[in-house]
């Protein structure tokens, strides 16, 4: 399980490389850190669905959200302004 401080620090670092909001998730689905701090202690049901093993991918109007590996093993990819980057 991720600590609450390293997502917290996790979004601060990816949030420089992107606008779009960020949210973790711990297996319980209840959000631990955010770009939106309203949202952290909120449910998030399609991320307790992933972590529990009845969904493995999901589109949500438009935005695909998937987990393939436990928090503690993460390692994101994603592009940011047409570069690759990593975190």
């Amino acid at each position: 399980m991720i600590s609450k401080e390293l997502a917290r620090r996790f979004i601060e670092r990816v949030s420089k490389h992107t606008d779009y909001n960020i949210n973790i998730m711990d297996e319980n689905g209840i959000i631990i850190a955010s770009r939106d701090p309203d949202r952290i202690g909120n449910y998030h049901e399609i991320a307790y669905r992933i972590v529990h093993g009845s969904e493995d991918i999901m589109d949500t109007t438009g935005c695909v959200i998937q987990v393939s590996c436990p928090a503690s093993t993460w390692s994101l990819k994603w592009t940011a302004a047409g570069k690759g980057s990593s975190a």
